[in-house]
């Protein structure tokens, strides 16, 4: 799910890196939980990006999780990205507040 090799780095993460990569309950949650927290962080967004992002999100998790060809879960991915960066755009345009 991720690169082994530079997690593995990082001291102490043998048994993390092989609970993730079981794509078992431990994995599961490590992908739900922050992409709840994000569409929770931009639940200002404007709702049509918004319901796209927990769709695109949605893709990536089933994608990854059921038995899907690569092919398919890497455009999940690629969807995903680009809807995220509207949303963000489009949050970033709104909100004058999140200028540096």
């Amino acid at each position: 799910m991720f690169f082994r090799s530079v997690a593995l780095t990082v001291p102490g993460t043998d048994d993390a890196v092989a609970a993730v990569r079981e794509l078992g309950t431990v994995s599961q949650i490590a992908f739900w939980v922050p992409g709840v927290l994000l569409l929770v962080a931009l639940r200002r967004a404007w709702a049509p990006l918004l319901i796209a992002e927990t769709g695109a999100l949605t893709a990536v998790g089933v994608t990854m999780f059921w038995d899907f060809d690569l092919s398919v879960h890497l455009a999940a991915i690629a969807v995903s990205v680009a809807v995220t960066m509207a949303l963000l755009t489009s949050v970033g345009a709104r909100d004058t507040s999140l200028r540096v």
